[in-house]
């Protein structure tokens, strides 16, 4: 009988040691799934990040670029509009020269070939300056 037990014994031992192997193989394969899983959205998240980084480089690079237009622009457009002043200046003494003569010659100055154009030619620069 003591032979029995001792076979008995031996065959619950192996059953629970297959039990906790059969438990640490279901444990290593979920470990192994979430591992694949987790280094899967990794690779795909890095991929987003290298992409989005290359593309906010060449925003960078363009934006770079329309700045400097930009820029050169401005230096253009405020050279230009320092000329602006003197010129109406010009234009202005010009209509009123050309209103006292056509008064002295009892004329109006709008038949004066010019002059309805030179007038609009004034309001026109005047309101082509920035914030005026």
């Amino acid at each position: 009988m003591s032979e029995i037990l001792k076979v008995l014994n031996r065959k619950s031992v192996e059953l629970k040691s297959e039990v906790v192997e059969l438990g640490l193989v279901e444990n290593i394969q979920k470990a192994s799934d979430s591992s694949r899983k987790l280094t899967e959205s990794l690779r795909d998240s890095n991929k987003s990040m290298n992409d989005a980084d290359v593309a906010k480089k060449e925003l960078e690079k363009e934006f770079a670029k329309v700045q400097k237009t930009l820029e050169k622009e401005q230096d253009k457009f405020f050279k230009l509009e320092s000329r602006v002043d003197p010129m109406l200046t010009k234009m202005k003494d010009l209509l009123d020269k050309t209103k006292r003569a056509a008064n002295e010659l009892g004329v109006k100055p709008s038949n004066i070939d010019g002059f309805k154009e030179l007038e609009q030619d004034v309001k026109e620069l005047a309101k082509a300056r920035v914030g005026k």
